[in-house]
């Protein structure tokens, strides 16, 4: 949705007077275009609440020591807040609310047409991004609080922090959008599909294909590129790579050898020395070249920072910012480092980390990888990290959460709860086509069938389960 552009208030415009006849009549004109441009200068892209002004006076600045600039607006009756930025992109509001039996609602205006209404669903502060696309120039937006509401316990009330248009990367369109995505011809659930419908079982065959139609999953290298092969990193990167392109499709790779990787568990490995790891990031982004590729970097390693000392967090920490540079530095590599997901860590945590990770030099931030939580609730908890880190965008894994997490205990015999749960569901297929300003993708991770561990029945970490895969697909939603 295009919005309207506002005639420029200096520049660009002819002046009504005729100047010809008279020098001094031509300075007059010049000085009062002057001093007219120097009085009424541009607003900033990013307006305080405290500074916008109320309709009604049912408000208030309060001191908030968690708010940009320590202030905010406090609007505890039904009004309209007025203010002017300038720019273009996505227009976003930061703002929390009290819940008093629902979560306060407002509606937000700019240059007189009304754009949308969002919902404030969180008690701390929270970036939401408002649906369309704000063209370039001067605007007047109005944030009006529409739903006032108290009881004898409670009061609802909206708090504004500021409004942003197009800062921190809010505007700018997925590298995903327009792409085709790559659907591997030689995967298991492809060879599984076709050996079941060989055999007779064509209803399974059929369920099957829902994931050996989809796109292929990331595709992930780590430090077996260097281990017993002389070819290496760069060379393995850089030949999947071009078989993706040859196709047509997108690259969708990732880098998985980071220190302690997976605290030594079911998935542990990676290099051994923070000088092994900086020279394979290196190679990994020499294999990458000049060619468009997404990279997801290393899974877990932000959430999973806990069982480390505080010398072994300060290296991953060091080693990833090391890798966001050295992958960003290829012409069109689009970085999205891990964050876990909604139910790990908290969203200041990771925040903390994303930010001494180096997420400013990347693309933004994954989230869900290889788990099963619900896509609005990861939707919710990316909008509170992605306040905290410019307004980054992200990325959610879709692969295995039609029906939501497990809430069962150990299972299978001696499976943890996380591993290979029961009753799951393959979520949204692949697309770029989220309906959300920050969620750039759904993307499936993790391979749909592919073990998350050596437990019970199941194959180690990455193998392949075909009955597994049936239920998931079973259990979709299409």
């Amino acid at each position: 949705m295009a919005l309207p552009v506002p005639t420029p208030a200096c520049g660009g415009r002819t002046s009504p007077l005729r100047v010809a006849p008279a020098v001094l009549v031509l300075v007059l004109v010049v000085m009062t275009t002057l001093v007219a441009c120097v009085s009424t200068p541009a607003p900033a892209a990013s307006l305080e609440g405290e500074a916008m002004a109320l309709s009604a006076g049912k408000g208030s600045v309060r001191a908030d020591g968690s708010a940009s600039g320590g202030q905010s607006l406090l609007i505890w009756g039904n009004d309209t807040a007025s203010g002017e930025v300038s720019g273009s992109g996505t227009l976003t509001i930061d703002a929390r609310a009290v819940d008093c039996d629902g979560w306060a609602q407002a509606t937000v205006t700019v240059d007189g047409v009304r754009v949308g209404t969002v919902t404030v669903g969180s008690s701390t502060w929270t970036a939401y991004p408002v649906p369309g696309t704000v063209p370039s120039g001067r605007h007047t937006v109005q944030v009006a609080f529409v739903n006032d509401a108290s009881t004898a316990t409670c009061d609802r009330n909206l708090y504004l922090d500021r409004v942003r248009l197009g800062g921190g990367g809010g505007g700018t369109p997925s590298p995903f959008a327009g792409e085709t995505l790559y659907v591997d011809p030689a995967s298991a659930a492809r060879a599984t599909a076709d050996a079941w419908r060989s055999q007779g079982r064509t209803a399974d065959a059929q369920q099957l294909e829902k994931i050996a139609g989809a796109a292929k999953p990331v595709r992930y290298f780590a430090e077996w590129t260097e281990t017993g092969n002389s070819n290496g990193v760069a060379f393995q990167v850089n030949h999947y790579i071009d078989l993706v392109k040859a196709t047509g499709a997108l690259p969708v790779i990732g880098a998985y050898a980071i220190i302690n990787r997976d605290c030594g568990s079911f998935s542990g490995g990676g290099f051994t020395t923070a000088a092994q790891y900086r020279a394979w990031a290196d190679g990994f982004a020499a294999g990458i070249g000049d060619d468009k590729v997404i990279v997801i970097l290393e899974p877990d390693a932000i959430a999973g920072m806990s069982c480390l000392n505080a010398d072994q967090q300060a290296e991953r920490l060091s080693l990833l910012r090391y890798a966001v540079h050295a992958l960003e530095a290829r012409p069109d590599a689009h970085v999205y480092i891990d964050a876990g997901h909604s139910a790990w860590q908290t969203p200041a945590t990771t925040i903390s980390r994303l930010n001494q990770a180096g997420i400013d030099r990347a693309e933004g931030f994954s989230t869900n990888n290889a788990n099963f939580n619900l896509t609005a609730d990861e939707i919710a908890w990316g909008e509170q990290v992605s306040a905290g880190v410019g307004g980054k965008h992200f990325l959610i894994d879709t692969s295995r959460n039609g029906l939501g997490p497990y809430t069962g205990g150990t299972h299978d015999g001696d499976c943890p709860a996380w591993a290979n749960p029961p009753g799951r569901a393959l979520g949204a297929r692949p697309t770029a086509d989220t309906g959300h300003p920050l969620v750039d993708a759904y993307f499936w991770l993790k391979t749909p069938g592919a073990s998350d561990a050596d437990c019970g029945p199941f194959p180690a970490a990455g193998g392949w389960s075909p009955d597994y895969a049936l239920g998931l697909a079973q259990r979709a939603a299409y």
